[in-house]
């Protein structure tokens, strides 16, 4: 996993004065994907230093960390340097010093392990003393993750590539109407939209296609009209029991031959990123 990272140790102070300190907790941020993670550390060796330790008070602080974490929504125009993340998490996450606990400044890492999970659990066991056992938490490859991902590697590739793309674009017949979130045209124009299966029921997945299969029905005479393609982007479940109602769920939504087109996997985005850089450039 080559992306950029940072991590930012999250310290318990118990006197301003003496300045001791002690890690109880490491906040992980990995830009390409928007994602914030807080690991906690084991309260049991803060406690056993500073025997004025309050365990409960800063376990509810940790837990107010983590709530905002997944209640915010992340708005970064580029790739943060350390003094934007550091501003992101004095005025979203811990804007002061709750309870002693004090955020040091940001550690921008280069070069990550093969996945998030390994990156969290290396770091947070060389950062926190004590902890061995972490608990990863997954990325949902929702809509939001696909769209990201494939925003971040077109705008990385090709500067200026937005003032051609078209944000927001409605469909609308007089029988439908569906929005997408980008458009760009070379010959064709092409209409991107994510589109999620990593969902944990079968009848989830099963509606959803069918769902957009009936759009496409819908859509499929107007689009051949005004040479319009329907491009989706797809994730696929992380909960492998779901794996054969994913695949049905491909075969639901290429049903309908007449409508103009084409299903991206997940695997294949970043080829599709770098094919609409080629036929923007």
């Amino acid at each position: 996993m080559n992306d950029l990272f940072t991590y930012q140790i999250l310290k318990y102070k118990s006197s301003i004065v003496a300045g001791e300190a002690v890690n109880v907790g490491v906040l992980f941020y990995f830009s390409k994907l928007n994602h914030f993670e807080l690991v906690k550390g084991d309260l049991k060796r803060p406690k056993s230093i500073f025997p004025d330790f309050d365990s409960k008070l800063v376990n509810h602080y940790l837990d107010i960390i983590q709530n905002r974490i997944e209640k915010k929504k992340i708005n970064f125009s580029k790739a943060p340097d350390e003094k934007s993340i550091q501003q992101y998490v004095h005025e979203n996450i811990l804007a002061v010093d709750a309870a002693g606990l004090v955020f040091d400044a940001p550690v921008k890492v280069t070069e990550g392990l093969d996945s998030i999970a390994s990156t969290v659990s290396t770091y947070s066991q060389l950062l926190l003393p004590g902890t061995n056992t972490i608990q990863h938490t997954q990325i949902t490859h929702n809509e939001k993750y696909l769209l990201s991902r494939y925003w971040d590697n077109i705008k990385h590739g090709y500067e200026g590539i937005e003032e051609k793309l078209t944000k927001n674009k409605i469909i609308e017949t007089k029988t439908v109407s569906l929005s997408f979130d980008l458009a760009w045209r070379n010959g064709t124009l092409n209409h991107v939209k994510p589109l999620s299966f990593d969902l944990n029921k079968s009848k989830d997945i099963q509606n959803k296609a069918s769902l957009y299969l009936g759009y496409l029905t819908q859509l499929a005479d107007y689009a051949k009209v005004n040479k319009f393609r329907f491009d989706f982007l797809v994730s696929k479940p992380q909960n492998k029991q779901f794996i054969d109602d994913y695949w049905n769920a491909l075969d639901i939504l290429d049903y309908d031959k007449n409508a103009p087109k084409r299903i991206i996997t997940e695997d294949k985005l970043d080829e599709y990123a770098k094919e609409t850089i080629k036929d923007l450039k």
